[in-house]
């Protein structure tokens, strides 16, 4: 067989070839003989481009499909965690605001009882 039509579509040339092949068988085939005329050779190398192609979006597709899915997934744990952290977020805040009035209730208290202590010690915070 002589050197490769398409060295960038393998499957182009393995095309043509058995095509070239078959011709050979249909015609005979020896030495001297014509293979065909060069249109048959280019539509079978072009319909299997074509399915390669085809077969590559798919892949391609699939892919992304994949990837998509993936992402979704993520996003999703992403927004369960987000929303933990606002809830956690929201209850520590609640918290806090009973330490202050809490804190606003006893430092009255705390005033009161003062004077019972030293009278040059610090004020109580």
């Amino acid at each position: 067989m002589s050197a490769p039509l398409s060295p960038i579509w393998p499957a182009v040339d393995a095309a043509a070839a058995d095509h070239q092949v078959a011709d050979r068988a249909r015609t005979g085939g020896g030495a001297g003989r014509p293979l065909g005329n060069g249109l048959d050779d280019l539509t079978v190398g072009l319909t299997a481009l074509h399915g390669e192609v085809i077969q590559s979006r798919l892949e391609f597709l699939e892919l992304v499909q994949t990837g998509v899915t993936g992402l979704r997934e993520e996003n999703r744990e992403v927004r369960r965690r987000q929303d933990r952290m606002i809830s956690d977020l929201s209850e520590t805040r609640g918290e806090l605001r009973q330490l202050l009035d809490l804190a606003r209730i006893l430092r009255p208290l705390a005033e009161l009882q003062r004077p019972a202590d030293e009278p040059g010690s610090p004020p109580l915070v």
